[in-house]
């Protein structure tokens, strides 16, 4: 989340990306995902690829007579996971190096770490950026991994430095926040392939939330038994002490929401 309620009510995606803040999260998101941005102007309509989007920094592609209309994500496919990390400032919450992976097939391994296409970084250029350069056609085992992260600081250059973090601590970060990334998004994806275990009814679901000693009232068994079924995430929301922490860690993991 970033900004507080009256920001994030009021923003939106478009507005987001169109600043393009290299901080921000969506535009490194958005990059992984291979999304288009569609504009309208004067001479028309017209489909802009997230990697042709991003130029600099506060900078895209968008003519100054242009208005971003629409944000089109491909939809998730078997055998595919995505994940985003990130090291959050924390008074705004935006990255201060954040990363978002996105292997899947497409004609290779099903579980490969092909950073080329499906990979992004943020906060590190000016721009959030794909990582290219990266070794390709990987089975996703933990050396593999391990290598891919390794190779993170040959591919980076005009590393950003500023009061929240030198280009030094960026570069030195960069490995960490892949490998997390890549680990994540690989889990996700053998995931998806896997069966979940669901409670069999929403009464079964608040039973067992009751077992736990949790207020199970109908709203949140609802809740949780539908973001379980249609592996979705669930946003949760409340005052401390509600144990939001612990609802999430024993019961959402099983969502694995992308």
């Amino acid at each position: 989340m970033i900004g507080d309620l009256q920001v994030r009510n009021a923003g939106t995606i478009g507005g987001n990306i169109a600043h393009a803040d290299p901080a921000s999260d969506l535009p490194t998101v958005l990059l992984a995902l291979e999304a288009k941005m569609h504009a309208m102007g004067p001479r028309g309509q017209r489909s802009i690829p997230a990697s042709e989007f991003f130029e600099g920094m506060m900078t895209t592609s968008l003519g100054p007579d242009e208005i971003l209309t629409s944000v089109e994500v491909p939809s998730r496919q078997a055998g595919q996971g995505m994940a985003y990390v990130k090291f959050g400032h924390p008074a705004s919450r935006y990255a201060v190096i954040g990363c978002c992976g996105n292997p899947h097939g497409q004609g290779r391994h099903v579980h490969g770490c092909s950073c080329r296409d499906w990979w992004s970084a943020a906060c590190c250029d000016p721009a959030a950026r794909q990582l290219n350069g990266l070794s390709k056609g990987q089975r996703g085992s933990a050396t593999d991994i391990s290598r891919i992260a390794g190779e993170v600081k040959g591919v980076l250059n005009d590393v950003l430095g500023d009061i929240y973090a030198s280009a030094d601590a960026r570069s030195a970060m960069a490995p960490v926040y892949v490998e997390r990334a890549l680990t994540s998004a690989l889990a996700r994806a053998r995931w998806s392939q896997t069966p979940a275990m669901l409670p069999a009814s929403i009464d079964d679901l608040q039973a067992l939330l009751e077992r736990q000693l949790y207020v199970a009232d109908r709203s949140l068994a609802v809740s949780v038994y539908l973001a379980l079924r249609l592996r979705r995430p669930l946003f949760v929301e409340g005052e401390a002490g509600v144990e939001r922490q612990r609802l999430r860690k024993r019961w959402l993991p099983r969502s694995k929401p992308s």
